[in-house]
């Protein structure tokens, strides 16, 4: 090979083993940005008070954290298909609960919200211990 070609080929090559470098550490699945979405707004809704004006706060609360984990969906359900599907389940016990408790606030219905705010928290911590596992 001529120093010619030497030359033109070294620049090429840096490029490259630059491009392959900085892609490594950049190159997290969507999961780990959408777990992530989706923890913060579970802050918001385990924090809620379900007493007097905290159940207003509920629905609002509720959107944020369906919005946020529509994405997780997408971006889990082929790898942690059986865990989402349960987090389904227990979402949508959780608006069903939450429904009955913006219509009649009795202690029981907060107490069923309640435990099915529970319910969702653990199942998307478990989620989100596998998913970090990968991240």
């Amino acid at each position: 090979m001529g120093p010619v070609r030497q030359r033109l080929l070294l620049p090429i090559a840096a490029l490259l083993v630059g491009a392959a470098v900085s892609g490594c550490s950049d190159d997290k699945p969507a999961v780990c940005t959408s777990i992530d979405e989706l923890e913060s707004s579970m802050e918001g809704l385990s924090e809620l008070e379900l007493t007097g004006t905290g159940v207003a706060g509920l629905e609002d609360q509720l959107a944020r954290v369906a919005e946020d984990y529509d994405r997780l969906r997408d971006d889990a359900k082929e790898e942690y298909g059986d865990q989402v599907d349960a987090i389904d389940a227990d979402l949508e016990q959780l608006k069903t609960t939450a429904s009955e408790v913006e219509d009649s606030p009795s202690a029981a219905a907060i107490a069923a919200v309640k435990t099915s705010v529970q319910a969702v928290v653990a199942g998307v911590d478990n989620l989100a211990d596998d998913v970090k596992s990968t991240c």
